[in-house]
């Protein structure tokens, strides 16, 4: 679906996770509001924008008091009803982040949303400075998840770094903050960062702190 032809107007789904562009998010629809909204998804254009809930409030209430405004709207491209129609399991796409405008609740019990679509060039589209930026930042990137994911593993990384060079710059910042084992605010704030430049700066001291954090030593246990 191209840029131009994105929906400015789409359900979506409140949940405890951040979608990120480039990347791939699978969930099961099993609540009877969340399967009508897939179902109602699959006649249109497969369109679901993905919302974080603040802390404390739950589905399906509407305002800007429940969710955050920044989301990320994935394209469904993978989906199987089970044969009893009690589930749907899809495979959401990232897309495009939005701003939330205004929401209603249908009959169906889901929320449907007005949106403003933000800024999300792909790493050709960029500016030939910030690709040059992008690009001399990538390495320290790459390095510092290495050794973020050595941190937690004895097993070699040498198929963790042929599939991070695999991917565009883009792609990078977008795979890695969506995959760092992290709070939840903190991985809200890469969304909203306005540009991929920033959003990989961010990173880097995101996995700084974690690094330092993972090499303490361990606390003395209490004798009490």
């Amino acid at each position: 679906m191209a840029a131009s032809q994105f929906p400015d107007r789409f359900p979506i789904f409140p949940l405890n996770v951040v979608l990120f562009p480039d990347v791939y998010l699978p969930l099961r629809m099993f609540e009877p509001r969340y399967r009508a909204l897939t179902r109602d998804v699959l006649l249109g254009q497969r369109v679901i924008g993905m919302t974080l809930l603040k802390s404390g409030n739950s589905a399906p209430a509407v305002g800007p008091a429940h969710v955050f405004e920044v989301g990320c709207a994935g394209r469904i491209t993978r989906e199987q009803e089970a044969r009893d129609d009690s589930m749907h399991h899809i495979l959401l796409e990232g897309r495009r982040r939005f701003r939330l405008l205004d929401q209603e609740l249908t009959q169906n019990g889901y929320i449907l949303a007005r949106v403003e679509l933000l800024d999300d060039p792909s790493f050709d589209e960029l500016d030939h400075a910030v690709r040059a930026e992008l690009s001399a930042v990538r390495p320290e990137l790459e390095q510092r998840m290495i050794e973020y994911v050595q941190t937690g593993t004895q097993r070699g990384t040498d198929k963790l770094r042929e599939g991070l060079r695999e991917l565009d710059p883009v792609g990078l910042v977008h795979a890695i903050a969506f995959r760092i084992d992290c709070g939840l605010i903190e991985k809200q704030s890469l969304l909203e960062a306005s540009n991929p430049l920033e959003r990989a700066r961010l990173l880097i001291q995101l996995l700084d702190f974690q690094l330092a954090d993972a090499r303490l030593p361990e606390r003395p246990q209490s004798i009490n």
